[in-house]
Protein backbone atom coordinates (compact mmCIF):
# COMPACT_ATOMS: atom_id res chain seq x y z
CA UNK A 1 0.00 0.00 0.00
CA UNK A 2 1.80 3.59 0.68
CA UNK A 3 3.94 5.20 3.14
CA UNK A 4 0.73 5.43 5.49
CA UNK A 5 0.58 1.20 5.97
CA UNK A 6 3.83 1.39 6.56
CA UNK A 7 4.06 4.20 9.11
CA UNK A 8 1.26 1.85 10.87
CA UNK A 9 3.43 -0.81 11.19
CA UNK A 10 5.69 1.02 12.40
CA UNK A 11 3.98 2.24 15.09
CA UNK A 12 3.13 -1.02 16.66
CA UNK A 13 6.17 -1.42 18.41
CA UNK A 14 5.57 2.28 20.84
CA UNK A 15 2.86 -0.38 22.35
CA UNK A 16 5.53 -1.10 24.76
CA UNK A 17 6.62 1.60 25.20
CA UNK A 18 3.70 3.34 28.10
CA UNK A 19 5.95 6.35 29.48
CA UNK A 20 5.69 7.77 25.80
CA UNK A 21 2.09 7.14 25.48
CA UNK A 22 -0.08 10.30 25.41
CA UNK A 23 -2.97 8.30 27.31
CA UNK A 24 -4.44 12.15 28.28
CA UNK A 25 -5.02 12.90 24.45
CA UNK A 26 -6.26 9.74 23.66
CA UNK A 27 -8.89 10.58 26.03
CA UNK A 28 -9.72 13.72 25.02
CA UNK A 29 -10.22 12.52 21.40
CA UNK A 30 -12.50 9.34 22.75
CA UNK A 31 -14.55 11.86 24.54
CA UNK A 32 -14.62 14.13 21.37
CA UNK A 33 -15.23 10.75 19.12
CA UNK A 34 -18.42 9.84 21.45
CA UNK A 35 -19.95 13.17 21.32
CA UNK A 36 -18.55 15.18 18.30
CA UNK A 37 -16.82 13.82 16.40
CA UNK A 38 -15.43 16.87 13.92
CA UNK A 39 -13.09 17.81 16.88
CA UNK A 40 -11.48 14.32 16.51
CA UNK A 41 -11.27 15.40 12.79
CA UNK A 42 -9.20 18.60 13.55
CA UNK A 43 -7.01 16.67 16.07
CA UNK A 44 -6.13 14.86 12.63
CA UNK A 45 -5.51 17.90 10.18
CA UNK A 46 -3.29 19.69 12.91
CA UNK A 47 -1.12 16.57 12.88
CA UNK A 48 -0.72 16.77 9.25
CA UNK A 49 -0.27 20.63 8.99
CA UNK A 50 2.75 19.81 12.13
CA UNK A 51 4.18 16.37 10.76
CA UNK A 52 2.86 16.14 7.62
CA UNK A 53 1.40 12.84 8.79
CA UNK A 54 -2.71 12.30 9.12
CA UNK A 55 -2.38 9.10 11.03
CA UNK A 56 -1.47 8.78 14.49
CA UNK A 57 1.41 7.91 15.11
CA UNK A 58 0.37 6.94 19.33
CA UNK A 59 -1.38 3.38 19.63
CA UNK A 60 -2.84 5.08 23.40
CA UNK A 61 -6.13 5.28 21.16
CA UNK A 62 -5.94 1.81 20.57
CA UNK A 63 -4.94 0.59 23.84
CA UNK A 64 -7.89 2.19 25.48
CA UNK A 65 -9.79 1.14 23.37
CA UNK A 66 -9.11 -2.30 23.84
CA UNK A 67 -9.08 -1.75 27.58
CA UNK A 68 -12.81 -0.74 27.23
CA UNK A 69 -13.92 -3.59 25.11
CA UNK A 70 -12.50 -6.27 27.63
CA UNK A 71 -14.21 -4.47 30.30
CA UNK A 72 -17.39 -4.40 28.15
CA UNK A 73 -16.93 -8.69 27.26
CA UNK A 74 -16.18 -9.28 30.83
CA UNK A 75 -19.57 -7.77 31.60
CA UNK A 76 -21.30 -9.48 28.91
CA UNK A 77 -19.65 -13.08 29.80
CA UNK A 78 -21.41 -12.22 33.28
CA UNK A 79 -24.87 -11.46 31.65
CA UNK A 80 -24.77 -14.43 29.59
CA UNK A 81 -23.07 -16.41 32.12
CA UNK A 82 -20.35 -17.77 29.92
CA UNK A 83 -17.46 -19.69 31.26
CA UNK A 84 -14.35 -18.37 32.05
CA UNK A 85 -12.65 -20.03 29.37
CA UNK A 86 -15.26 -18.63 27.02
CA UNK A 87 -14.97 -15.46 28.05
CA UNK A 88 -11.27 -15.09 26.74
CA UNK A 89 -12.26 -16.73 23.34
CA UNK A 90 -14.61 -13.82 22.69
CA UNK A 91 -12.45 -11.39 23.83
CA UNK A 92 -10.09 -12.89 21.05
CA UNK A 93 -13.09 -12.59 19.01
CA UNK A 94 -14.12 -9.21 19.57
CA UNK A 95 -10.27 -7.27 19.74
CA UNK A 96 -9.47 -9.13 16.99
CA UNK A 97 -11.99 -9.80 14.55
CA UNK A 98 -14.88 -7.53 15.49
CA UNK A 99 -12.75 -4.35 15.73
CA UNK A 100 -9.12 -4.98 14.20
CA UNK A 101 -10.28 -7.47 11.79
CA UNK A 102 -13.48 -5.57 10.58
CA UNK A 103 -11.18 -2.17 10.78
CA UNK A 104 -8.55 -3.79 8.74
CA UNK A 105 -11.02 -4.89 5.96
CA UNK A 106 -12.91 -1.24 5.94
CA UNK A 107 -9.81 0.48 6.15
CA UNK A 108 -8.61 -1.13 2.92
CA UNK A 109 -12.02 -0.74 0.87
CA UNK A 110 -11.92 3.15 1.82
CA UNK A 111 -8.55 3.66 1.34
CA UNK A 112 -9.10 2.24 -2.26
CA UNK A 113 -12.22 4.11 -2.91
CA UNK A 114 -11.16 7.22 -1.52
CA UNK A 115 -7.78 7.42 -3.56
CA UNK A 116 -9.39 6.25 -6.74
CA UNK A 117 -12.62 7.81 -6.51
CA UNK A 118 -13.01 10.69 -3.55
CA UNK A 119 -9.59 13.03 -4.49
CA UNK A 120 -10.34 16.52 -6.04
CA UNK A 121 -9.43 16.77 -9.88
CA UNK A 122 -7.76 19.90 -9.14
CA UNK A 123 -5.82 18.33 -6.65
CA UNK A 124 -4.07 15.97 -8.01
CA UNK A 125 -0.65 16.84 -6.69
CA UNK A 126 -1.82 16.71 -3.10
CA UNK A 127 -0.96 14.16 -1.03
CA UNK A 128 -3.21 10.33 -1.13
CA UNK A 129 -5.32 9.10 1.68
CA UNK A 130 -2.97 7.35 4.37
CA UNK A 131 -3.85 3.78 4.84
CA UNK A 132 -3.19 3.94 8.52
CA UNK A 133 -5.52 7.21 8.82
CA UNK A 134 -8.16 5.28 6.75
CA UNK A 135 -7.74 2.49 10.08
CA UNK A 136 -7.81 5.49 12.48
CA UNK A 137 -11.27 6.97 10.82
CA UNK A 138 -12.41 3.07 11.94
CA UNK A 139 -11.30 3.42 15.12
CA UNK A 140 -12.99 6.83 15.79
CA UNK A 141 -16.12 5.42 14.49
CA UNK A 142 -16.09 1.93 16.52
CA UNK A 143 -15.85 3.84 19.59
CA UNK A 144 -19.27 4.90 19.98
CA UNK A 145 -20.67 1.93 17.96
CA UNK A 146 -18.83 -0.41 20.40
CA UNK A 147 -20.03 1.15 23.53
CA UNK A 148 -23.88 0.39 22.22
CA UNK A 149 -23.12 -3.04 20.93
CA UNK A 150 -20.70 -4.03 23.81
CA UNK A 151 -21.89 -2.02 26.52
CA UNK A 152 -25.35 -0.09 27.08
CA UNK A 153 -26.90 -3.13 25.25
CA UNK A 154 -26.25 -5.72 27.91
CA UNK A 155 -28.43 -3.33 29.88
CA UNK A 156 -31.66 -4.65 27.73
CA UNK A 157 -30.71 -8.15 27.70
CA UNK A 158 -33.19 -8.90 30.70
CA UNK A 159 -36.01 -7.55 29.43
CA UNK A 160 -35.37 -9.60 26.34
CA UNK A 161 -34.65 -12.60 27.45
CA UNK A 162 -38.01 -12.59 29.73
CA UNK A 163 -40.39 -10.90 28.07
CA UNK A 164 -41.70 -10.32 24.29
CA UNK A 165 -42.86 -6.92 25.03
CA UNK A 166 -43.05 -5.19 21.35
CA UNK A 167 -42.03 -1.80 22.44
CA UNK A 168 -38.65 -2.84 24.00
CA UNK A 169 -37.95 -4.54 20.31
CA UNK A 170 -38.59 -1.31 18.60
CA UNK A 171 -36.36 0.72 21.03
CA UNK A 172 -33.69 -1.71 20.89
CA UNK A 173 -33.74 -1.78 16.91
CA UNK A 174 -33.95 1.35 16.64
CA UNK A 175 -30.82 2.15 19.25
CA UNK A 176 -28.88 -0.83 16.65
CA UNK A 177 -30.06 1.69 13.81
CA UNK A 178 -28.90 4.56 15.57
CA UNK A 179 -25.50 3.12 16.34
CA UNK A 180 -24.87 2.03 13.02
CA UNK A 181 -25.50 5.07 11.35
CA UNK A 182 -23.63 7.16 13.80
CA UNK A 183 -20.57 4.43 13.03
CA UNK A 184 -21.05 5.62 9.10
CA UNK A 185 -21.99 9.15 9.78
CA UNK A 186 -18.26 9.08 11.57
CA UNK A 187 -16.84 7.75 8.79
CA UNK A 188 -18.22 9.94 6.37
CA UNK A 189 -16.90 12.69 8.68
CA UNK A 190 -12.62 11.46 8.25
CA UNK A 191 -12.90 11.55 4.90
CA UNK A 192 -15.38 14.74 4.05
CA UNK A 193 -13.20 16.62 6.19
CA UNK A 194 -9.79 16.24 4.07
CA UNK A 195 -9.60 19.20 1.81
CA UNK A 196 -8.67 17.77 -0.98
CA UNK A 197 -11.60 15.00 -1.41
CA UNK A 198 -14.70 15.27 -2.96
CA UNK A 199 -18.19 13.60 -3.11
CA UNK A 200 -17.92 11.57 0.41
CA UNK A 201 -21.80 12.07 1.35
CA UNK A 202 -21.81 8.67 -0.77
CA UNK A 203 -20.56 7.17 1.92
CA UNK A 204 -23.86 7.87 4.02
CA UNK A 205 -25.52 5.97 1.15
CA UNK A 206 -24.70 2.85 3.59
CA UNK A 207 -27.66 4.06 6.35
CA UNK A 208 -30.33 3.26 3.43
CA UNK A 209 -30.26 -0.86 3.75
CA UNK A 210 -30.06 -0.17 7.40
CA UNK A 211 -33.46 1.86 7.39
CA UNK A 212 -34.73 -0.96 5.38
CA UNK A 213 -34.19 -3.66 7.35
CA UNK A 214 -35.17 -1.36 10.33
CA UNK A 215 -38.64 -1.12 8.74
CA UNK A 216 -38.54 -5.31 7.58
CA UNK A 217 -37.94 -5.92 11.13
CA UNK A 218 -41.31 -4.67 12.29
CA UNK A 219 -44.14 -6.80 11.00
CA UNK A 220 -41.50 -10.06 11.17
CA UNK A 221 -40.85 -9.80 14.73
CA UNK A 222 -36.77 -9.02 14.26
CA UNK A 223 -35.00 -8.11 17.35
CA UNK A 224 -31.75 -7.33 16.67
CA UNK A 225 -30.40 -7.46 20.18
CA UNK A 226 -31.66 -11.02 20.71
CA UNK A 227 -30.41 -11.86 18.01
CA UNK A 228 -26.42 -10.62 18.07
CA UNK A 229 -27.02 -11.92 21.85
CA UNK A 230 -27.63 -15.32 20.38
CA UNK A 231 -24.57 -15.42 17.65
CA UNK A 232 -22.47 -13.74 20.77
CA UNK A 233 -22.99 -17.24 22.76
CA UNK A 234 -22.52 -19.31 19.37
CA UNK A 235 -19.49 -17.90 18.49
CA UNK A 236 -17.44 -18.35 22.12
CA UNK A 237 -18.90 -21.91 21.72
CA UNK A 238 -21.48 -21.49 24.81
Amino acid sequence: MDSGHSKFWKFLPRIFKFRHLEFDSALQQMFWALVYPKRVYRYHQNRYELKGQMARDDPAFLLLLVLFLSLCVLLYSIWLSLHPRFFFLSLLWVVLGDCIGVGLAVASLLWLVSNNFLIRKSALKSPRVEWAYCFDVHLNAFLPLSLWIYGIQGLFFPLLFKSHWILVSLLTNTLWVCAVSYYVYTTFLGYATLSFTRNAVGILYAIIPLVLLYILAIPFGWNFTTAFGSFYSWRAGS
